[in-house]
């Protein structure tokens, strides 16, 4: 819609773009970026050519920017009218963002991006901006496709590298965030082709050698650690990677391997005529074949370990034990005075989580707070519970209503012992119509 907007920049076609965007951030916070890109792009496309001074095609584009600029009014006054609180749970991102540690984390997830795609398309991308801003895109329908791809791709990972830089016991990269880039740059590296593959030499050196260069950014000691979900299908580039690591060793050899493959699809963007471009898309398909079978390799072994740590070995030990009719909560707790999660408490996080999937009578999870802020895992769960002065549990002030109740050996409660799951530690007890603490 937005490119469509650039080609044409009617009020119907602004609408819909407008319309779409607006769609797209009430779908996924972080598409906030497409009102950013949106204007990049415009001042791009209007940059770079058309009848008339530059002014004159920017006001082709009233209706957005006029939007766009009420939108940002209003929403600054949103954020003053409440303490400049409007970012609501986003707010603390603000307060640990690293400027330090910006541009490490750019250049990985540009990187990343290119290792993604398979070398070939990012090279392309990269080439096709270069000959858009030396004015060497005659129609504007093509302007409009760089335009769009680089103004998303610059403010997206902008805004995913800014997030990363905030301070965790292990690094993470947010690629499910930028996923979205993908399909533009094969958007361009399509019109490459159907442009016959211009290649002027400096260009396209310069190009061969970013989009060989890039993934040598990325810290794969850093990210191939084996403890972190993050290498996983939420970031694809880096899963054959993750799995090879024990086969091909050292990070300095991994990386090696990285750079010979990444040469050879710059070699190969750099040296096939346009009669063998078949070959580059077949590179390109093979690439995410690749990807997708060590995907889903990745994550039968992921479920298979999920399977043994969190799923009892039999998952409707709940209903088994009370009957269906009954309702059961569950509770998950820190230990007492301790608010680290231990690998152990993590387990039992999601013991309590797949028994409520395994389970019709466990029909609401809990968080208990004591004396400490509850911390980001609570999210999935109905609410927090909170003990009251004769200990029973309450969400909001009041009490929780249920026949049995399910917890860790975190939490001593009153009541009669009825079954308990060996694998997680999770018990389930019968109680007196409120769960409360001895």
């Amino acid at each position: 819609a937005i490119t469509l907007a650039l080609e044409s920049p009617t009020n119907r076609r602004q609408a819909v773009a407008l319309l779409a965007i607006g769609l797209a951030v009430l779908t996924r916070a972080e598409m906030v970026m497409l009102v950013p890109a949106f204007l990049t792009a415009i001042v791009f496309v209007a940059a770079l050519g058309g009848e008339g001074m530059i002014r004159r095609r920017l006001l082709a584009y009233r209706l957005s920017i006029g939007f766009f600029g009420f939108a940002l009014a209003g929403g600054i006054a949103f954020s003053l009218a409440r303490g400049g609180a409007g970012l609501g749970a986003h707010e603390h991102w603000l307060h640990v963002f690293d400027l330090a540690k910006l541009p490490r984390w750019l250049l990985t997830y540009v990187g990343e991006l290119d290792l993604y795609v398979g070398i070939v398309p990012f090279a392309a991308f990269v080439l096709m901006l270069a000959l858009a801003c030396q004015g060497k895109l005659s129609s504007r329908a093509e302007r409009a496709v760089v335009a769009v791809t680089a103004s998303s791709f610059v403010w997206l990972v902008l805004l995913v590298a800014s997030y990363s830089t905030q301070p965790r016991l292990f690094p993470i990269v947010n690629d499910r965030y930028l996923f979205y880039l993908v399909p533009l740059e094969l958007a361009v590296f399509l019109l490459w082709i159907g442009k016959g593959m211009p290649r002027p030499r400096t260009l396209a050196l310069i190009a061969g050698l970013v989009a060989l260069a890039a993934p040598a950014t990325i810290p794969f000691s850093e990210f191939l650690n084996g403890r972190e979900w993050s290498v996983s299908s939420s970031t694809v580039a880096l899963v054959p990677w993750g799995l090879l690591k024990p086969v091909l060793g050292a990070h300095g050899q991994l990386l090696a391997i990285v750079l010979v493959l990444g040469g050879v699809g710059a070699a190969l963007f750099l040296t096939v005529s346009a009669k063998g471009s078949f070959l580059l898309r077949f590179l390109v398909v093979f690439n995410f074949l690749f990807i997708t079978l060590f995907v889903l390799a990745g994550n039968t072994v992921v479920a298979q370990k999920a399977n043994e740590q969190w799923v009892a070995a039999n998952p409707d030990w709940i209903d088994s034990a009370v009957g269906g009719d009954a309702r059961v909560v569950g509770i998950w707790a820190l230990p007492a005075g301790d608010p680290r999660v231990t690998e152990k408490v993590w387990d039992r996080w999601n013991a309590l989580l797949e028994a409520q999937l395994a389970n019709e009578t466990l029909v609401r999870t809990y968080a208990f707070e004591k004396g400490y802020e509850i911390v980001s895992p609570t999210r999935p769960f109905a609410g927090n519970a909170a003990a009251g002065p004769d200990g029973q549990l309450l969400e909001r002030g009041a009490a929780i209503s249920a026949q049995y109740v399910v917890v860790g050996p975190e939490l001593r409660i009153r009541g009669s012992l009825v079954a308990r799951d060996p694998r997680s530690g999770l018990a389930l007890y019968r109680i007196a119509g409120t769960p409360a603490l001895r």
